[in-house]
Parts: structure tokens; C-alpha cells; sequence
């Protein structure tokens, strides 16, 4: 089930950060991403009913912490190809999309499966190809 919403998930990112973009060109960036939020919450209504956890005000303060970040992250995001190019916006967004959660996560004391910290000590720009070049 995991990989099933994960594969969901990026999915769902990968079409909102698409057409938000898109939508950017056209519209306001505040119109777009009230847009995208009202779709949101619509999902989630439709989801919440089989989910059977609890929330706790600590998980609700994060959540709203993060969703909070989240729109200010998506409204810089869909902000960013209206002025730019996006091969320059979409690989900056990919790295500080990774690099803010783990280092916050590991600076609150997470820790994950030594395969997994393996896989996060960070290149050299030589190792990263046409990102280097870019």
C-alpha cells in the first residue's frame, strides 16, 4: 500500500507543479495557488473517511507548519517559470524539495536505516553531469 500512495503522490506533484506552472502564464500566482489548495482540501475530504488514525495538537501545529511552507514553497514554484526558465527553476526546486526535510528532519533528531544515510552524503558538481553545466 505504500508504494501505491507514494506512486500516487508523485503523481499528484508532478501534475500540480505542471500545471501550476502552466496556469502561471496565464493567471495570478495567488489565483493559482488557491486554486490548487481548494483542490487540495477537496481531496482530502474525500480521502479522510478511511483513514482511522487520531490526530494530536502537536501533529496538527506540524501539519499546519508545513502547510504553511508548502504554499509559500508552491507559490515561489509557480511564480518561478511566469519569470524564468524552468530548466533552471524545476532542478534547484528538486534539491531544496530533498535537502530542507532531511536536514530539518535530522536536526530534530530522525534517524534512518544506515543504507538510507549512505545515500544522502552529497556529490561533488563534477559527479552531477549537465546540473553541473547548467
Amino acid at each position: 500500500m505504500e508504494i501505491v500512495l507514494a506512486l500516487g503522490s508523485a503523481l499528484a506533484y508532478g501534475v500540480s507543479d505542471f500545471t501550476g506552472g502552466v496556469l502561471t502564464k496565464r493567471a495570478h500566482v495567488f489565483t493559482v495557488i488557491l486554486l490548487s489548495q481548494l483542490v487540495s482540501c477537496a481531496i482530502l475530504i474525500l480521502v479522510l473517511p478511511f483513514w482511522d488514525g487520531s490526530f494530536s495538537w502537536r501533529a496538527v501545529q506540524w501539519g499546519v507548519a508545513g502547510g504553511v511552507a508548502g504554499i509559500a514553497g508552491a507559490a515561489l514554484l509557480y511564480r518561478g517559470p511566469a519569470i524564468g526558465r524552468m530548466s533552471v527553476i524545476a532542478p534547484i526546486t528538486a534539491v531544496l524539495a530533498a535537502v530542507i526535510p532531511l536536514s530539518f528532519g535530522l536536526a530534530m533528531g530522525s534517524q534512518g536505516p544506515p543504507n538510507q544515510i549512505s545515500q544522502m552524503v552529497p556529490r561533488r558538481p563534477r559527479d552531477c553531469g549537465w546540473a553541473a553545466r547548467a
